[in-house]
């Protein structure tokens, strides 16, 4: 299997062979803290690290004879092995004599070059963590809203309509649920930031519009978070099908959902009263509520399903790595 490592240049070099690692080791070109790298490992890591290349190092170590090259030279000690012309591995482009820099690897960075120092493995589990923390928080916050709306709603139409005394209690208990649903829907958003991170951390950095640190940061700029809301959750649909597409992956993020997420949920938080001499004061209040929590539970409906899309179109990616 073939091993690519970074040169003294600091500057991806290989593929070479087995063999040819073992001489460039045993030349001390390759020393123990130089970076390898090869198909099927997650992260960049240090040579003397790993048990196969281990007993090389020992063996240069006992040795006291120097080392002394074989076979045909040259002025460029990679040539012999065919380093100069990287044309198998190519994952987003041609990275020959380029600076790991400039794909977004770094020591502890994959060679994919995700927006992450994690492991692709870890990288999943906290893209799955966070999936499910937001739905958990939003099916409880759900629920404790209900109950207090409902427990409001039956006072009013006992004291109402049937004159009915309410004991005091009852309004204690709704207020209790609608505080326990408000901590709950703060849970929530930090689930849905938390998981929009990961999932841009997902986007390798030669295809990304923003950085993770950039789509989640700007959601708090005011009036210019509208936009930004577009960009943060619909855009990057568009960059997880670019990457899909990347690994020959036949699968799509659906980023349409998400955009109707980002129509619905703008156009319902700009709806704060209807006019009351149009249909009255109760009236006009009657449908703001309404209007404002239809708008809101369909925002929340598209926002689950987008999740369910791009969590997918990001597992298929992660997992071809």
């Amino acid at each position: 299997m073939s091993w690519y490592y970074v040169n003294q240049n600091n500057s991806q070099a290989g593929p070479i062979e087995e063999n040819g690692l073992q001489q460039l080791i045993a030349q001390r070109i390759i020393q123990p803290d130089t970076l390898v790298w090869q198909d099927g490992m997650a992260n960049w890591v240090k040579a003397g690290s790993l048990s196969e290349l281990a007993g090389h190092f020992r063996r240069q170590t006992e040795s006291s004879r120097p080392r002394t090259q074989t076979g045909p030279t040259s002025q460029n000690p990679y040539q012999q092995y065919g380093t100069q012309q990287n044309t198998q591995y190519q994952p987003y482009g041609n990275t020959e004599g380029q600076n790991l820099q400039n794909y977004g690897y770094s020591k502890y960075s994959n060679p994919q070059g995700l927006q992450t120092n994690l492991s692709t493995d870890v990288l999943i589990k906290k893209v799955n963590k966070w999936f499910w923390a937001f739905n958990i928080r939003v099916g409880i916050t759900f629920v404790l809203f209900l109950i207090a709306f409902g427990i409001f709603v039956l006072c009013n139409i006992l004291f109402e309509e049937f004159d009915v005394d309410v004991p005091e209690y009852m309004g204690t208990i709704a207020v209790i649920f609608f505080g326990l649903g408000c901590v709950f829907s703060l849970f929530a958003s930090i689930a849905w930031f938390v998981l929009l991170y990961r999932f841009w951390q997902a986007v390798p950095s030669t295809i990304a519009s923003t950085t993770p640190g950039k789509a989640v940061g700007f959601l708090f700029i005011p009036i210019f978070n509208i936009y930004w809301v577009f960009v943060a959750w619909y855009v990057l649909g568009q960059n997880l099908n670019r990457t899909l597409a990347s690994r020959n992956i036949q699968i799509k993020s659906c980023a349409g959902i998400m955009l109707a997420m980002c129509i619905v949920s703008v156009f319902g938080s700009s709806i704060y009263s209807i006019p009351s001499d149009l249909f009255g004061t109760l009236i006009a209040k009657l449908i703001s509520l309404f209007l404002m929590v239809f708008f809101g539970v369909a925002s929340l409906i598209l926002q689950i399903i987008g999740n369910c899309f791009y969590k997918r179109a990001v597992m298929a990616f992660l997992k071809s790595l």
